[in-house]
């Protein structure tokens, strides 16, 4: 069995089946807080619920705190100086990251409540104090990250009434029109923990593929277990059929198909059916699930049979005389889908030559 075709196939596809086609059209991602596991984010009607979906977070650096409060000039000044200081100190070596420019949003945030008169004048001269030559990009990310927080506020109600998948894509769609592909940058914790989770669960794919030893029934639940402690509190778990996910990987095993290769095609159905109940597909599924492997089984069995037919009459005719034998060939076992199967092998391709996979094809 080629193995790229199989178990790493699913899973690497599905990441969108897992991940590949979502991430493609809509660019899908998830709020990442600091674990593999992140909970599907919704906007709440207030400032602070929107700043913890918007802000980086930098567990590494901490906010100056605007204070003392200052009431006259002389103390604004003093104040500016000293947070100028901070500022340097704390930033020093990092200002140039646009995550860390778009942070400082917070700070901004924590002026104007200290100060809303001054608050915006305080914080531009304290970013032109602290960083005059990169002074101008720093004030620009913060404005950006200011209207990205007002077109949440703004559409708080549409955006939570959307499914998953089209929420993350409107969020993705509004971050790159303002931020271009510095967005990437900005929330490549949600990106990063995205690839994190299918590089931990593809290396549970491969293990358990070569996993002659292991039982069906362990091999179901090492797969469950990973899935479930890398997806089960994320948004692709809502918008994936992860039951699909799963059965799929699984009969995409070696060790799988070796054991049900063995079997009569009445004992193979049978655990097939078992998997998929172990897996948690209901009753109704697996009949149904049932009723199509015995179509595509009756399917295979025909094209083994037209194939062993074909390399008897290549090895005996030629000429028109194969041509037309080939053609009576065809119809005889696939009847209107002859013309299909024709032109399929005019390209070189041989549909009944592919792997054999139980459970799936």
């Amino acid at each position: 069995m080629v193995k790229s075709f199989k178990s790493s196939f699913v899973v690497a596809s599905s990441g969108i089946v897992l991940g590949a086609l979502a991430l493609y059209f809509y660019n899908f991602n998830t709020t990442n807080s600091g674990t593999t596991g992140t909970s599907i984010p919704m906007i709440a009607a207030k400032t602070s619920a929107v700043s913890k979906v918007i802000i980086p977070k930098l567990s590494h650096v901490s906010l100056p705190k605007p204070e003392p409060i200052a009431r006259a000039d002389e103390e604004f000044e003093a104040l500016k100086l000293d947070l100028i200081e901070k500022m340097r100190q704390q930033y020093r070596g990092m200002i140039e990251n646009i995550a860390v420019q778009v942070s400082l949003k917070e700070f901004l945030d924590d002026l104007m409540k200290t100060y809303p008169v001054k608050g915006k004048e305080l914080f531009e001269a304290i970013i032109r104090g602290a960083f005059p030559e990169i002074a101008e990009n720093i004030l620009r990310a913060v404005d950006t990250m200011v209207l990205y927080e007002d077109w949440l506020l703004e559409n708080v109600l549409t955006l939570n009434d959307m499914p998953p998948l089209e929420y993350n894509g409107e969020l993705w769609k509004k971050r790159r029109e303002l931020f271009g592909e510095d967005a990437n940058k900005i929330w490549s914790s949600e990106i990063t923990a995205q690839e994190e989770r299918r590089e931990v669960l593809q290396k549970t794919v491969a293990m358990l593929d070569q996993s002659h030893d292991t039982t069906m029934y362990e091999r179901i639940y090492i797969l469950q277990t990973s899935y479930e402690e890398q997806y089960s509190e994320t948004i692709e778990n809502v918008v994936f059929d992860s039951k699909g996910v799963l059965a799929q990987t699984l009969f995409g095993f070696d060790a799988v198909q070796n054991e049900l290769s063995a079997m009569s095609n009445e004992q193979r159905q049978t655990e097939i059916d078992t998997i998929r109940r172990t897996i948690g597909f209901d009753e109704a599924q697996i009949e149904y699930l049932a009723e199509q492997d015995q179509v595509k089984d009756k399917r295979w069995l025909n094209g083994f049979s037209y194939m062993e037919a074909r390399e008897v009459l290549l090895e005996g005719l030629s000429g028109e005389e194969l041509d037309t034998a080939l053609t009576e060939l065809r119809e005889k076992h696939f009847k209107h889908e002859a013309p299909t199967i024709a032109r399929e092998e005019r390209d070189e391709f041989f549909r009944y030559t592919r792997p054999r996979i139980y459970g799936r094809n």
